[in-house]
């Protein structure tokens, strides 16, 4: 019976000890949006994450670009012309993939890419009426981990 106990401890010991070093993991949805800059005449991209991540901060603290003429956007880099001294950067990416870079220099990693699908209809006019129509749209969905410390 003592030597069941002795090992039974051990192997207690040992299950405790794997759970203690065991790395915690935060996870980040998030999806990349485009829309069109009226002034430089092109489309750009920014993240959508879903809210409430304590572990990601810099892209909540990503500044929003407004392209209204009245409003002025200064003081903030853009990530594409980012400098060493670059605290902040607008939510203005000129590509996905730039989109995706900045958020990898920032310790997340991609491990899946989920197609979000959506469908609706329209109506378009026909001769003297008007015909209903399937609409369908799909964007990925990316999922992001951290390993936290």
């Amino acid at each position: 019976m003592k030597p069941f106990l002795f090992f039974l401890g051990i192997l207690f010991s040992c299950i405790s000890s794997f759970g203690q070093t065991h790395e915690k993991e935060s996870y980040l949805i998030l999806r990349l949006n485009g829309k069109y800059d009226r002034k430089n005449k092109n489309v750009y991209f920014y993240i959508a994450a879903d809210p409430y991540n304590d572990y990601a901060k810099e892209i909540y603290d990503l500044v929003p670009f407004h392209d209204e003429p009245y409003i002025i956007n200064s003081g903030i880099s853009f990530y594409f012309k980012k400098t060493d001294s670059s605290a902040f950067f607008y939510n203005y990416f000129r590509s996905q993939t730039e989109a995706l870079k900045f958020i990898s220099q920032n310790q997340w990693q991609l491990f899946s890419v989920i197609p979000e699908i959506n469908s609706g209809y329209d109506k378009e006019r026909v001769g003297d009426n008007y015909a209903l129509y399937t609409t369908v749209s799909s964007s990925p969905v990316y999922y992001f981990r951290r390993i936290i410390n």
